[in-house]
C-alpha cells in the first residue's frame, strides 16, 4: 500500500474505513452508519513518530480529545495527558471546538436519517450508509 503520509491532500477513501459495528439488513445485507480514520500497525493512519501528519485540519474527535458532550453532558475519556495544565485560551478553544462539534455532529445524524429512510441495503452485501447516500463495500 502506498504511504499517504506523504501527500499533501488526502481522498476519503484513502484515509476512512467502516464503522466496525454493522446492523443486519432485510435479504441478508448488513450496514454501519458512518466511517472511522484508517487504522496501521494499531494506531491512527496518520499518526507518525514525528506526530499527527494533518494536525493543523485534524477532525473534530481529535481536536476535542478526550472531551465530548453527550446532550449537555461533558464526557471525559481516559487520557494518560489529561493531568496536565492547562490554559484558559486552551480551555476556550477546546468548549468552542466542543460546542461546534456537537452542531456538526447533530446535522450529519439528521442527514444519516434523511438517507437512511431514502436506501434499501441490497441483498447480501455490506454498505454504509453515510450524509451522502448508500455506499456498497467490495471485498
Amino acid at each position: 500500500m502506498r504511504s499517504i503520509l506523504s501527500e499533501t491532500t488526502y481522498h476519503w477513501d484513502d484515509v476512512a474505513e467502516p464503522y466496525p459495528e454493522f446492523i443486519d439488513a432485510a435479504g441478508g445485507g448488513r450496514y454501519t452508519l458512518g466511517w472511522c480514520i484508517q487504522h496501521a500497525d494499531d494506531r491512527c493512519l496518520f499518526l507518525s513518530e514525528a506526530g499527527c501528519a494533518v494536525y493543523a485540519n485534524r477532525p473534530w474527535i481529535c481536536r476535542t480529545y478526550p472531551f465530548m458532550l453527550h446532550g449537555d453532558e461533558l464526557i471525559v475519556s481516559e487520557c494518560p495527558g489529561i493531568g496536565a495544565p492547562m490554559t484558559m485560551d486552551e480551555a476556550e478553544r477546546i468548549a468552542c471546538d466542543l460546542l461546534a462539534r456537537q452542531i456538526a455532529e447533530k446535522l450529519e445524524d439528521d442527514e444519516v436519517r434523511t438517507q437512511l429512510a431514502k436506501n434499501v441495503v441490497p441483498a447480501r452485501v455490506r454498505a454504509v450508509i453515510d450524509s451522502e447516500g448508500l455506499k456498497v463495500l467490495y471485498g
